[in-house]
């Protein structure tokens, strides 16, 4: 992929860009930081997305991807689709 770099090197990083997107672009970050991952790698061949949080997820994904809330909101959701 001509003009892009896929790095581990935390230095690489632009966080003034990151900032900006999300205290004044995104619309889901809402000027905060919404949410954290973690991925484990052998840098070759495997990666693992564990220990991925989002703040107010219940909420984004009510408003934004259709679900409602459940019997026990806080642990899980559901997204209910239309018979046709």
């Amino acid at each position: 992929m001509e003009g892009y770099r896929i790095s581990t090197d935390k230095a690489l990083l632009d966080l003034e860009a990151i900032h900006g997107y999300l205290s004044r672009d995104s619309y889901w970050a809402a000027g905060r930081q919404a949410g954290f991952a973690r991925v484990i790698t052998d840098y070759a061949t495997f990666g693992w997305l564990c220990d991925v949080f989002i703040l107010d997820a219940h909420e984004l994904y009510s408003r934004y991807g259709g679900f409602t809330p459940l019997a026990a909101p806080g642990h899980w959701m559901e997204r209910v689709r239309e018979s046709t």
